[in-house]
């Protein structure tokens, strides 16, 4: 017997169920990708039982020790993929294709896989996939060769049953990323003017804007909406005659107040540095801000922790003198 063989009730096997799991192989397998016709159908059970495996839902595993290592999100995208080898037809859609797409996600990564399987459908939910009863894509795509709904309807399904600054991150990344437009999105609103939640993706649409540097900044303009307040301008530049030297996140002109979120952290990025040393990031951040001060400008700035204050951002705007819009019908959000 080799070294890595394994005796069953039905004799000798060349290589374990675990093994199976090598580098490069899927990181969740269906039982049928893991047993061969001549493993035992306890061998599974066995093996979770001395946490070699780990159930990841019903006919699905992965190999332990992998699975511990994995993100939230890696491990949804994972069972996506391995779900859609066995049911190549399902339309992923909602939250799981936008995994799947790499847009940023601000709310829980959910437990469940999300698909749609059309209105007339009388398909149910289970512990492990949420079948959403709503028409089909007529335009589905592929994203690592997995069936999903196209980003605009991906967009539109996550504005209107996510949170507001969930949806509006991940308008703003696609739109970025020029996945999707805005004429687009518009008209899928217009369309489906009676689906529920429509007021939110009706704002979304609205306010989505590809100079939205970061998921952050999409929560941030997102809360500064919910709260009521004028919004921003958005990576506004600051001229000093006939120079513009910087530029800030956002910015109110009329009240001389500019907002930067994660200004410093962010800088420390390797991204942001340019091959700087980090202090020598952080000087050049203390230099920009005297210089924007200079031009009568007055900071505000926030971070991660804050936004989930929202007592606290109000009262930071209201310090600083940013007025409150006058509330239309988009004032609601459900």
């Amino acid at each position: 017997m080799t070294r890595t063989a394994e005796t069953s009730h039905v004799g000798t096997i060349p290589r374990t169920v675990v093994d199976r799991f090598f580098d490069g192989a899927p990181a969740v397998q269906h039982r049928q990708e893991l047993l061969r016709d001549f493993d035992h159908p306890d061998l599974l059970a066995r093996y979770v039982k001395e946490n070699q495996l780990v159930r990841i839902a019903h006919g699905y595993y992965a190999k332990s020790t992998r699975w511990q290592e994995l993100s939230k999100e890696r491990r949804h995208r994972e069972l996506a993929k391995a779900v859609s080898r066995q049911l190549p037809h399902m339309q992923f859609s909602h939250s799981t294709a936008a995994i799947l797409m790499g847009l940023p996600w601000l709310d829980p990564i959910p437990t469940r896989l999300h698909v749609v399987v059309g209105s007339q459908s009388n398909n149910r939910s289970t512990a492990s996939i949420m079948r959403h009863r709503i028409d089909l894509d007529p335009r589905p795509v592929r994203v690592d060769g997995v069936r999903t709904t196209s980003p605009t309807r991906t967009v539109f399904d996550i504005a209107c049953n996510s949170s507001f600054a969930n949806g509006l991150a991940c308008a703003d990344a696609a739109l970025k990323r020029r996945i999707l437009s805005v004429s687009t999105l518009q008209k899928l609103v217009t369309e489906e003017s009676t689906r529920a939640g429509i007021a939110k993706a009706r704002l979304v649409a609205r306010l989505v804007d590809a100079r939205a540097e970061s998921p952050g900044e999409s929560f941030c303009r997102a809360l500064i909406y919910e709260l009521g307040f004028v919004m921003p301008e958005l990576q506004y530049k600051f001229w000093d005659g006939d120079v513009s030297r910087d530029r800030g996140d956002f910015c109110w002109p009329k009240q001389r107040v500019w907002l930067e979120f994660d200004g410093v952290q962010k800088y420390k990025a390797a991204e942001f540095r340019n091959g700087r040393k980090v202090e020598d990031v952080v000087f050049d951040e203390k230099v920009r801000e005297d210089r924007i001060r200079a031009l009568g400008f007055t900071p505000i700035r926030l971070i991660w922790s804050q936004l989930y204050d929202p007592h606290f951002v109000a009262k930071e705007l209201t310090r600083r003198g940013i007025p409150r819009r006058r509330l239309t019908a988009d004032r609601s959000l459900t």
